[in-house]
């Protein structure tokens, strides 16, 4: 772990170095959001997760390289962390044959933790508002419960323990954003942001039945460029000639 924080901040320093160059430039984005999952309502089983919305954050290294006039392109490494924390109900089987179901409810939590890769086209819409979107690409590095019941289980209520998910859980996720950027000054950015996330969190085939985790979130935070903000496009009254001097 030592190791990979002295490559990933020796690389941070090469990318900032590397921000002064003409036309490249490299940020640090700090977010944070809420996370809904569309669909769960439908699930042929036990939901795991605690309710619908969950809350999380994410930081960012961004490069931003223009390519044609205002247009630029941004991508850069995500890491995002997301929490589920809450009440649920689950039903509890039987006992016995004929036996009538019970149900149990308990506090529990979900933890989600993704490496994500955004590819983004950028304009500016005005001076100082931004428009940006395009795919993004996440791989979960950590998916975990803290809760009475886990994959498998028939129902029965078990201690409470952190249970790994990794086997129930896809590896690649894949989405889409849009960002509505501010641009504060020449190196300061403030940023909303919509993502919708098409495939499922969670593996249907590894859980045994349909369960939908398709996510929603909604983001707001800011960026930092070092090399200084994408510059807004020219009026017709800077690129005209001055009339007045000839």
């Amino acid at each position: 772990m030592k190791n990979f924080f002295t490559k990933a901040m020796c690389l941070f320093g090469i990318l900032a170095g590397c921000s002064f160059a003409e036309g490249f430039n490299i940020g640090a984005t700090a977010i944070g959001g809420v996370y809904n999952m569309i669909g769960m309502s439908d699930a042929d089983g036990p939901k795991l997760f605690p309710g619908e919305g969950g809350l999380g954050g994410a930081i960012s290294i961004d490069a931003m390289i223009p390519f044609s006039g205002d247009l630029a392109l941004r991508t850069g490494v995500m890491g995002e962390f997301r929490n589920f924390s809450g009440h649920r109900t689950e039903k509890k089987s039987p006992e016995c044959e004929g036996c009538k179901a019970e149900k149990w409810d308990d506090n529990v939590t979900v933890d989600l933790l993704y490496l994500e890769f955004p590819v983004l086209v950028r304009t500016h819409a005005s001076p100082t508002v931004i428009l940006e979107g395009g795919p993004v690409v996440g791989l979960n590095l950590l998916s975990q419960y803290y809760g009475p019941y886990k994959p498998g289980d028939e129902g029965g209520k078990f201690n409470k323990d952190w249970i790994d998910l990794s086997d129930e859980t896809n590896f690649v996720e894949v989405g889409f954003t849009a960002n509505l950027v501010l641009q504060m000054n020449d190196n300061l950015e403030m940023s909303f942001r919509l993502a919708y996330m098409i495939f499922d969190v969670l593996d249907s085939d590894e859980l045994g039945y349909k369960l939908s985790t398709q996510t929603f979130k909604f983001q707001g935070g800011f960026t930092y460029w070092f090399g200084g903000g994408l510059e807004p496009p020219k009026t017709t009254e800077e690129t005209s000639p001055d009339t007045k001097s000839l």
